[in-house]
């Protein structure tokens, strides 16, 4: 593939199939818990791999040598800052200049509060299309941020990795003042009577991990 630059991940466990490689890419399909084994990391970044590739018109593919796999992407390495439907582009600073006054649309905002830096990121890549996201990993950082930004929904996880969790997070942000923002659990909690749990606890809604794309814009529409 001429004017492309490859991207490449290798893994030596067990080999994935071809024919699962779109379960992989699915934003929500790994598990999303510390010390899950099998294709947890593979996936995440074949996840990644797919996401930004989708926006350069990239090429992915997956290798299954019988041990493992290797899988990658081509990006292209020349991308036209300004153009024409005709074909015809330019490279006039002016033109340029122009593009960056187009006004952004006038997306909800978001905050997604996950101690996890993989599923963070995750979820940050599956809303970034139709929300305006921003990430806090503790329970300080969503405090700062929820004084300093206003938000229209709350994201958050309950096992925050230290002594103060995700209800008490909610607890403190209605002291705070926000009282009728919609505040969604996110968590790996899922037995019987958690959803109601969280719910009688405060929480407006409730998503238990793991989830789709698909089942996590659900829930943030269902409240905007």
């Amino acid at each position: 593939m001429s004017d492309c630059a490859p991207s490449c991940i290798g893994d030596t466990g067990a080999a994935l199939r071809p024919v699962h490689f779109s379960l992989f890419v699915e934003p929500g399909r790994q598990k999303m818990m510390r010390g899950s084994t099998g294709h947890q990391m593979l996936g995440i970044e074949l996840f990644k791999a797919e996401y930004f590739g989708q926006r350069l018109s990239h090429a992915i593919y997956v290798n299954v040598p019988g041990h493992g796999e290797i899988a990658g992407c081509h990006y292209p390495t020349v991308i036209a800052a300004t153009g024409s439907d005709d074909g015809n582009y330019s490279s006039d600073p002016s033109s340029r200049e122009a593009e960056t006054d187009v006004q952004e649309p006038d997306f909800p905002h978001v905050i997604v509060v996950e101690d996890n830096d993989e599923i963070r990121l995750m979820m940050q890549l599956s809303l970034d299309q139709d929300f305006n996201v921003d990430t806090a990993a503790t329970f300080d950082d969503a405090l700062d941020q929820a004084d300093t930004a206003e938000y229209d929904i709350f994201l958050i996880d309950i096992d925050l990795g230290e002594s103060r969790n995700g209800i008490d997070l909610l607890k403190r942000l209605r002291e705070a003042g926000q009282k009728d923002t919609p505040m969604i659990a996110c968590t790996a909690y899922a037995l019987p009577g958690d959803r109601e749990r969280f719910i009688n606890e405060g929480f407006d809604g409730y998503l238990g991990k793991p989830f789709t794309r698909a089942e996590l814009l659900k829930t943030l529409k269902h409240f905007l």
